[in-house]
């Protein structure tokens, strides 16, 4: 797949003492990132002829979390979506097109100056929905063990399980 992202922790990462700002979704979520980030983790993403986008855990894997449910639902439903990376600096949309069979269709699209290449990325979309349901378990382990305080919270808890 030449699309890839992961969230990648350092063995030695401190744990955080958190104050978690609420029990929502969104909130949760955030408050995860920007304990990772302070801990020294990475958002990793690549692809579409870009080794290393400029994204961050505390706002970029923020925002990709926050749209990664509806995601997952309209990847089962064989539905077309967008996946926004859309930080200031990043701007990209990754739209995800379904077919017939078992393959997607990643088409990227900038808002700056940078330009993919390739546009389209054909990946399995069994991969795929492996690939973000392991970036939301990755995230819901990382919170469990660096910010303890926030694992309780919905949704940490499910994706832990891999469930989302």
């Amino acid at each position: 797949m030449s699309f890839l992202f992961a969230l990648v922790c350092p063995g030695d990462a401190p744990r955080m003492d958190v104050e978690p700002s609420g029990t929502h979704f969104v909130e949760v979520v955030m408050d995860g990132c920007a304990a990772l980030e302070e801990a020294g983790c990475r958002f990793e993403v690549s692809g579409f002829g870009d080794d290393a986008w400029r994204v961050d855990v505390a706002h970029d894997l923020s925002i990709a979390l926050e749209q990664l449910p509806e995601v997952l639902l309209s990847l089962r439903a064989g539905v077309g979506v967008t996946w926004g990376f859309v930080e200031q600096g990043v701007e990209r949309h990754v739209d995800i097109e379904p077919s017939e069979s078992d393959v997607v269709t990643l088409r990227c699209r900038s808002g700056t100056t940078w330009r993919p290449d390739p546009v389209r990325i054909a990946v399995s979309r069994n991969e795929l929905e492996e690939r973000l349901v392991a970036l939301a378990a990755s995230f819901a382990r990382a919170v469990g063990l660096l910010a303890p305080d926030l694992a309780h919270n919905p949704p940490i808890p499910a994706w832990r399980d891999r469930v989302i």
